[in-house]
């Protein structure tokens, strides 16, 4: 499926929505590289730095606020507060807002170790980093309740979709919504047997999600994979975001594109006012 709407700046979008999303009245959307201050690798619109990069060379803080600013009025909701996680690749969920688990109250990104953030608190969003990796939006159906999922291959077969899922069951009885995003594709996500295997004991033969030899190298549709388990889970409004991040230089960062000097899009997501 195709986003549901985009802002453009020149040709090319700042950020992709889902209609399924939309049509709640959550603000929310996915980031491309496109209509933000970042200079030199980074150009232009980025949320992060590669680990282990030289301070020299990072992307200064200002200017990722800056970055954060221009999404924000651009969804028409200036002045939230944005709240991030220090995310690890794991099936971890934080709770943001009075009385959440995991610290988040007033802290934000760097205070809790975990791939996924709901909340319910209409003063905030609530964004991953990503860059190669998935990230899925989910909403309650009133919008309400909200989460944004950092889904890499590792968080994908740990289920931190489902462990977000069960969190959110647990706050509302209403049904749920789900926009997946951009991501490698998977002509580009070549990956080794371990890797393989892994998906394979998760998802069966399903040749949707993994090809390849079952003890070779093979290669992974992570959008489908996502899908499926949000289908098994029992959500069955999903919306997916088509765009590979490898492929499309001048949409996206890409940390396997680019030999990991790259920088970082946000899926980010806010409860209905």
């Amino acid at each position: 499926m195709i986003p549901g709407s985009a802002a453009t700046f020149g040709t090319a979008p700042m950020i992709l929505r889902a209609a399924l999303l939309e049509s709640i009245g959550v603000p929310h959307c996915f980031t491309t590289r496109r209509g933000g201050v970042s200079r030199g690798i980074f150009e232009s619109l980025n949320f992060g730095n590669p680990s282990g990069i030289d301070a020299a060379l990072r992307d200064k803080p200002g200017e990722i606020g800056r970055n954060f600013e221009l999404v924000l009025e651009e969804l028409g909701v200036r002045g939230r507060r944005v709240v991030q996680v220090h995310q690890v690749h794991g099936c971890e969920v934080a709770v943001s807002g009075p009385g959440g688990a995991g610290g988040l109250d007033g802290k934000g990104m760097g205070s809790v170790q975990a791939d996924a953030i709901v909340s319910e608190q209409a003063g905030e969003v609530v964004a991953v980093r990503v860059a190669d990796c998935c990230p899925v939006l989910l909403a309650s159906a009133d919008g309400g309740l909200v989460a944004a999922v950092h889904a890499g291959w590792r968080g994908c077969v740990a289920g931190v979709v489902a462990s977000t899922v069960a969190m959110m069951r647990g706050r509302t009885s209403e049904r749920l919504v789900a926009a997946i995003g951009p991501c490698i594709g998977p002509e580009h996500f070549e990956v080794g047997p371990e890797v393989a295997e892994a998906f394979y004991q998760v998802f069966g033969a399903a040749t949707e999600v993994v090809s390849g030899e079952r003890h070779g190298k093979a290669k992974v549709n992570l959008q489908a994979a996502l899908r499926l388990q949000l289908g098994v889970l029992g959500v069955s409004d999903v919306e997916t975001v088509e765009g590979c991040t490898y492929s499309r230089a001048d949409l996206y960062f890409s940390h396997r594109r680019d030999a990991g000097m790259s920088g970082r899009m946000v899926g980010l997501i806010g409860a209905r006012s």
